[in-house]
């Protein structure tokens, strides 16, 4: 199949980008599984809003070349669904989306036009797929669950694994503001417990009040024993001190639809603790731990501390977990969302070419 990724908004990014930044989630996602239907034997073309995307196995052109794409077979738009109704020359049309219904990109797609102009919303979860049709009015017969997924071959390199050790990898604006108590809590119990933060300002844009509220959070944690804060890094990167570490302490405050650093965790046998919103439960299934508590309460607070510590003292709990997060991670490869992907559009061709 032709299939056109047209990934338009956002940050600049280029087939190579991984290798020389971090990106989030949405940009991650478009590298890796067009470099997976690549390999399916697709021709695959990716349109960023890079200025001069370089050479690559897929190709990867600047927006400017959309008029001179000629028909697809496959239009997969990511985020923006005008984009997916206003091009003309596909037989399939897709939104590929990790938004929910209550972000303001996702606003109007639950117009009868704009339903009528796509063929397949792709969703990230179950639970993303029923909370997004049900608020938005989307039909759920024209959704289809496209996993999120991770490279496993980042993860098969050898590195000492710090028993005692946290990592904390997401946007700041999801839970790390509660981090600074948690983490004290737990050097008064394990004075040798140790805390690494990837994250900061570059990733996403944040507004001046998460600007500030992010400099005091960093500020906190630096004053601590054994808390070392720094900027994202890259994929390759990432995966090293994800080996190191043991745990993901993760205390989201925020309705993920997936969550791709869950996933890139359990691969690194990093076992995730983390909120119970969203798909959370879904996306980690038995392979961590969930807290069932509001997050920010003094009760979700206290049983975040009360299992890192119980981990950290019994190591066997611990090594189960990260035995079965590392089999879970297994399940979610963009490798085998090709595959899927490719199953239901040559389902969706083949129905419309039958009309």
């Amino acid at each position: 199949m032709k299939i056109g990724i047209f990934a338009l908004a956002g940050v600049p990014f280029h087939a190579n980008s991984l290798l020389e930044r971090a990106l989030g989630g949405t940009e991650t996602g478009v590298i890796k599984l067009a470099e997976s239907l690549y390999k399916l034997g697709h021709q695959v073309v990716v349109l960023t809003n890079h200025p001069n995307p370089p050479p690559s196995e897929p190709l990867y052109l600047k927006h400017s070349a959309i008029p001179h794409l000629g028909e697809l077979d496959v239009l997969i738009a990511v985020r923006n669904w005008l984009t997916a109704i206003t091009y003309p020359k596909a037989k399939i049309k897709c939104l590929w989306t990790g938004d929910n219904h209550d972000q303001p990109v996702s606003f109007g797609i639950g117009d009868n036009r704009v339903i009528a102009g796509i063929d397949q919303l792709l969703v990230v979860s179950n639970w993303h797929k029923q909370t997004f049709c049900d608020n938005s009015g989307f039909p759920e017969s024209k959704t289809f669950v496209l996993k999120n997924g991770i490279d496993p071959s980042r993860f098969e390199i050898d590195s000492k694994k710090h028993p005692k050790r946290l990592i904390y990898s997401s946007a700041p604006f999801r839970g790390l503001k509660l981090m600074p108590e948690i983490f004290e809590k737990i050097l008064s119990k394990h004075p040798d417990a140790e805390f690494k933060v990837f994250s900061g300002e570059t990733l996403y844009p944040l507004d001046s009040f998460s600007i500030k509220e992010y400099q005091l959070c960093k500020e906190r944690l630096s004053k601590l024993k054994n808390c070392i804060v720094s900027e994202p890094i890259t994929q390759v990167e990432l995966a090293k001190e994800m080996k190191a570490a043991s745990i993901l302490a993760y205390p989201n405050t925020f309705e993920e639809t997936s969550c791709i650093t869950a996933i890139e965790a359990m691969a690194a046998g990093c076992v995730p603790i983390t909120s119970s919103l969203g798909a959370l439960p879904e996306t980690i299934a038995d392979a961590g731990c969930l807290i069932a508590d509001k997050p920010g309460t003094v009760e979700f607070i206290e049983n975040f501390v009360e299992k890192i510590c119980y981990l950290f003292e019994n190591k066997n709990e611990l090594d189960k977990l990260a035995i079965a997060a590392m089999k879970r991670s297994k399940e979610l490869t963009w490798e085998k969302s090709a595959v899927n992907l490719t199953q239901k559009l040559e389902e969706l061709l083949a129905e419309k070419l039958g009309k």
